[in-house]
C-alpha cells in the first residue's frame, strides 16, 4: 500500500506523526490553470522531535516486518537495530533523516530540533498548540511571529517592506489553501507574492525551525531588494503542485540558509537573477549549508539567471547530503539571455548523493504525453554548466528564435564544483561544461575531487587540481 502507519516514541513519550503529500513520480509541466491529479501523488509521513537530551527514538510500523530498512543519508553515520516491526535509534544531535522501508515510496521523514525556549514579546503574533486558520500572515518591522509546537497553521506568510521581523518555532505552516491563479505566474503580479513564504524588500529576517507544507508554488522565496535573511532549521516537505521548488533566493544578497531539510517537488535550492516583473537587483552573497535535499523532479542546487541584465556572484553551497535526486545534482544556467549577465564567483563543495535505487526518467507532461512511462536507462549529467536556453522568452518556458546573435552577451567566471561523492552508484556519471554557444565566455573553471566522466563542449579550459 502506499500508506504506512507508524507509532512513534521518544525517551517514552509518544510523538505526533503528521501527514505530507508528495510526488509519487517525476512528472511535471508548466502550470496551466489546472492542478496535477492526486492519482500521481501519494501520502508520506514525518515527525518533529524536540531534543531536550540524548535518548531512544523508537519507529513501529507493520510495514517494517521483512524489510530492508535504511537511513539517508548515508553518510549520517546514524547507528539503528531492526526488530521485526521496530526501528531503534539513539538520537544524540539535532539533524534530519529518513527511514525507508524497502523504496523512497514507504518513508518516515523525522526531523531532531533543538530545544525550543520561546518568551512572549510584546506586538507579538502567537500560534500555540491546535490548528489555526490563519490566512494571510504579514508582520510588521519589529514583530516576532511564533508557531509554537504543535502549531498546524493554515496561511501563508507574507512580507513586503518590512526589517527586523523574527518567524520562530518547530510548529507547521500549511499552505494547502492558498490559491494559485489560473495562468501561470506571470500573469498575474498578486499571485507572485502566494506561497509559504514570500518576502520582498525587507531587511534582516531570521526565519528558524518551522516545517513548511504544501506550497501552491516556489514554497520560500525572497524577491527584489531583501537582504540579510538567514534560514535556519527550516524544514519544507508536502510539494506536490506543478513547479513547487524548495527555496527560491531571487534578486537578494547576504542571505544564509542552514542545517535545513528541503523534500520539493520541483528544483530545490536556486539563486535567480532578475526575471520576474519589477526585479532588478543583482544577487549576492548567498550561502547555503549543511543542508539535507530531496529532490522528486527538478534540480538540486542551482544558478539561474534569466533575461534581464544582472550579475549573480558569490553563491557557495557547501556540505550537502542529497537523500534522492531527480536528474540534475548541480547546475549553472542561463535561460533566455540578456544583452549583459555576469555569473561569477560560484562554489558547490563536498556535496553526498545517496544513490542505490533505479532512477527513473524525469518527464514533462502535455498533450503528447499525459501518462508518465516508468522509464529507466536514465543517463543525463549530474552537473551541468552551460546556455540553457537562448532567445526571446515567449512564455510558459519557450524561447523564440536568436535573430540577432549580438544582443546576447554572457559570462561566467571562477566557478568550482569540488569533493562530489556518491553513494552506491552502479555507474560513474558524468559533468557536462558546455561553452559551445558563441555568446557564452567561460573562464576559470575547476573541477576538484570528482568521480565523475567530465565531457566539454566548447572553448573552456577546465582546471583539474
Amino acid at each position: 500500500g502506499w500508506q504506512m502507519n507508524f507509532l512513534v516514541t521518544f525517551n517514552g513519550t509518544e510523538q505526533t506523526v503528521y501527514p505530507a503529500r508528495v510526488s509519487a513520480m517525476q512528472f511535471n509541466q508548466v502550470y496551466q490553470g489546472k492542478q496535477r491529479p492526486l492519482d500521481q501523488t501519494l501520502i508520506s509521513h514525518f515527525v518533529s522531535i524536540e531534543l531536550a537530551k540524548p535518548g531512544e527514538l523508537v519507529v513501529e510500523s507493520a510495514d517494517f516486518n521483512g524489510k530492508a530498512i535504511e537511513i539517508r543519508p548515508f553518510d549520517s553515520g546514524i547507528q539503528f537495530k531492526h526488530e521485526n516491526d521496530r526501528v531503534l535509534i539513539p538520537l544524540e544531535h539535532p539533524g534530519q533523516f529518513v527511514i525507508e522501508a524497502g523504496d523512497r515510496d514507504h518513508v518516515l521523514h523525522v526531523f531532531v530540533n533543538p530545544p525550543f525556549h520561546y518568551e512572549h514579546t510584546e506586538n507579538e503574533l502567537y500560534f500555540g498548540p491546535g490548528v489555526h486558520e490563519a490566512g494571510t500572515i504579514s508582520p510588521v518591522s519589529g514583530q516576532t511571529v511564533c508557531f509554537d509546537r504543535g502549531a498546524v497553521v493554515y496561511g501563508q506568510l507574507k512580507l513586503i517592506d518590512v526589517h527586523d521581523v523574527k518567524i520562530i518555532g518547530p510548529g507547521i505552516l500549511d499552505s494547502a489553501k492558498v490559491p494559485r491563479d489560473e495562468g501561470n505566474c506571470k500573469t498575474n503580479p498578486d499571485f507572485l507574492m502566494n506561497s509559504c513564504f514570500v518576502a520582498r524588500n525587507c531587511r534582516n529576517i531570521l526565519v528558524r525551525d518551522i516545517v513548511f507544507r504544501d506550497a501552491p508554488v516556489w514554497a520560500v522565496v525572497t524577491r527584489n531588494g531583501c537582504r540579510d535573511v538567514t534560514f535556519d532549521n527550516i524544514k519544507l516537505i508536502g510539494m506536490w503542485r506543478y513547479n513547487s521548488d524548495g527555496i527560491d533566493i531571487c534578486t537578494s544578497q547576504n542571505v544564509t540558509i542552514r542545517n535545513s531539510f528541503v523534500r520539493s517537488f520541483d528544483d530545490c535550492f536556486v539563486a535567480r537573477g532578475p526575471y520576474l516583473p519589477d526585479e532588478t537587483e543583482d544577487v549576492e552573497h548567498v550561502v547555503v549549508e549543511n543542508c539535507v535535499l530531496w529532490c522528486d523532479w527538478g534540480k538540486c542546487l542551482e544558478v539561474w539567471a534569466g533575461d534581464h541584465p544582472c550579475e549573480i556572484r558569490d553563491v557557495i553551497c557547501r556540505n550537502i547530503h542529497v537523500v534522492h535526486t531527480s536528474h540534475l545534482i548541480a547546475d549553472v544556467t542561463t535561460w533566455f539571455g540578456s544583452s549583459d549577465t555576469k555569473i561569477r564567483d560560484i562554489t558547490f563543495e563536498n556535496v553526498t548523493v545517496d544513490i542505490g535505487e533505479t532512477l527513473y526518467d524525469p518527464q514533462i507532461q502535455n498533450e503528447k504525453n499525459p501518462v508518465y512511462l516508468w522509464r529507466t536507462g536514465w543517463q543525463r549529467p549530474m552537473i551541468r554548466i552551460d546556455c540553457e536556453r537562448l532567445g526571446p522568452n515567449l512564455g510558459n518556458q519557450k524561447a523564440g528564435k536568436c535573430e540577432d546573435l549580438s544582443f546576447y552577451n554572457l559570462k561566467y567566471e571562477n566557478i568550482t564544483i569540488r569533493n562530489f561523492k556518491f553513494n552506491k552508484a552502479e555507474q560513474q556519471y558524468t559533468m557536462l561544461i558546455d561553452a559551445s554557444n558563441e555568446r557564452l565566455k567561460m573562464e576559470q573553471i575547476r573541477a576538484i575531487g570528482l568521480d565523475m566522466k567530465i565531457e566539454q563542449r566548447g572553448p573552456v579550459e577546465i582546471s583539474l587540481t
